[in-house]
């Protein structure tokens, strides 16, 4: 009886030492993802008969930021309106609540406001759910309108996204002024609410007349943490003698976004993937030299009887 037999050859252990090193690098790469890619959760609110609520939880070092919209479903406009954020653990527990206000002063009928809370990471160790609800408002006149954004561009940078454009008095009469005036940017990707940022309220040194402009920048915190941004809505108000005086935005300003934020290039994620791919290629590399040296050997059967 004849049995035929193949001799490993070295062609054999270089071809699995190759691939032994592919596979460590696959799971190294799967660990390196799941340390470090941002944790964001995704929830809404569910909408009430006189406002919807949606937000999101994102993480940062030692921190919990909640950010969100308030959109007025009432005919009234709204002012100091005042949202509560509850952390619950598994058991229904209240660990923490705050109340934060929109960042608008006064909120139009079918219109939006941002607002923003953080919170300490060790103060809401072990949370299982968030709620987060329109505590409390006041009814208020309207703003009458003055501003309006007509030129704004969004600007995808690895570090971030950056919003730039300028502000408009739109007034008719001559002592119609701006004094003091804020933009604020919500974003959104294919989940819904993603993330807001605003301008620091800015008192001009010179104020704005009908027909004059002004520019502005926004830099958003955690709107480059999705690749799937849609689009953004800017709304701006002005201040007068009182916080619930000036003037509101025009219209809201809803732009799409057409191109996804380029990978970030020179975050720590980025670099501990070089770092992997280079150890991983330092095996092949010295291994392809070797075989490239030394003579081709081919595969031989061998035969032996028994």
């Amino acid at each position: 009886m004849r049995v035929r037999v193949w001799i490993e050859t070295k062609d054999d252990k270089v071809n699995r030492k190759c691939l032994l090193s592919l596979l460590i690098l696959t799971l190294a790469f799967n660990l390196v993802t799941s340390l470090f890619i941002s944790s964001v959760a995704f929830v809404k609110a569910t909408d009430g008969e006189k406002f919807a609520v949606n937000y999101r939880l994102h993480e940062d070092g030692s921190k919990i930021w909640v950010l969100g919209e308030v959109i007025n479903n009432l005919t009234v406009s709204v002012r100091k309106v005042v949202v509560k954020i509850v952390f619950l653990d598994s058991n229904q527990a209240i660990l923490k609540e705050v109340n934060t206000t929109a960042w608008l002063s006064v909120i139009m009928p079918g219109r939006r406001a941002a607002f923003g809370q953080s919170i300490e990471k060790q103060s809401v160790d072990g949370f299982t759910e968030v709620k987060v609800e329109v505590a409390s408002y006041e009814e208020s006149e309207d703003k009458p309108p003055g501003i309006d954004v007509p030129n704004a561009s969004l600007i995808l940078l690895p570090e971030g996204v950056l919003v730039t454009g300028n502000i408009l008095n739109t007034a008719k009469t001559g002592d119609t002024k701006i004094d003091a005036f804020m933009v604020t940017a919500l974003f959104y990707d294919d989940k819904g609410f993603l993330t807001a940022d605003i301008t620091e309220p800015e008192m001009l040194e010179k104020a704005l007349l009908p027909g004059e402009t002004h520019e502005f920048k926004i830099a958003a915190r955690f709107a480059n943490e999705s690749s799937n941004l849609k689009k953004y809505i800017l709304t701006a108000e002005s201040f007068g003698e009182t916080e619930f005086t000036g003037y509101a935005i025009t219209h809201e300003i809803i732009a799409l976004i057409t191109k996804n934020p380029p990978p970030d290039r020179t975050g720590v994620f980025y670099q501990m993937i070089l770092i992997l791919w280079a150890v991983a290629l330092v095996p092949v590399v010295i291994i392809a030299v070797k075989k490239w040296k030394r003579k081709p050997q081919s595969k031989r059967p061998r035969t032996k009887s028994k």
